[in-house]
């Protein structure tokens, strides 16, 4: 995937806030000085070194810019959480979940979409929907191979079930209310 916006640069400045070494030191962010009034999908995100994110956003920011003055809507992220950040050959890139094929819903599971379930945000809108086989890559990819989640079982909603689609694909759906 290509973060359009951090690649033009020519300098190797860009390259450096995409270095990294490990799984986990990566995460994805809304690219430019001001956030978004959406959500972003993977095509319009970045992927950058979590450590060098402040140092992209002065980049970024001439102190003259006027933000929009919109926000989103509580509990709403600002990157779509299918989308995530992984360490591939010391670079930051943005990978989606892959859709990997399922026959039965006993194979899909909910999971945040955050590196620890434990303490995450449950709110649906932050809830992804993942085959049970990718669940320890995608853990490893955002939270790093030293990462120490606490030791808790998350209480997801009772609205939301992964199941698994006439496509043969994961999917987060919202029981009828």
């Amino acid at each position: 995937m290509r973060d359009s916006s951090v690649d033009s640069g020519s300098d190797g400045a860009v390259d450096e806030l995409r270095a990294c070494d490990a799984p986990g030191d990566c995460t994805a962010i809304v690219p430019g000085c001001c956030g978004t009034c959406t959500t972003l999908t993977a095509d319009q995100a970045i992927a950058l070194h979590r450590d060098r994110i402040d140092r992209y956003r002065s980049s970024e920011c001439t102190g003259d810019e006027v933000c929009p003055g919109c926000t989103l809507p509580p509990d709403t992220p600002e990157i779509d959480p299918d989308v995530f950040a992984d360490c591939v050959d010391g670079r930051c890139e943005l990978r989606e979940l892959p859709q990997t094929e399922c026959t039965d819903d006993n194979e899909c599971v909910v999971r945040a979409s955050e590196c620890c379930e434990c303490g995450a945000n449950l709110n649906p809108e932050f809830l992804i929907a993942i085959h049970r086989d990718f669940v320890p890559e995608y853990q490893a990819a955002l939270c790093g191979p030293t990462a120490i989640c606490p030791a808790c079982a998350p209480i997801y909603p009772d609205s939301v079930a992964a199941v698994c689609n006439s496509a043969g694909r994961c999917e987060l759906v919202m029981a009828d209310e």
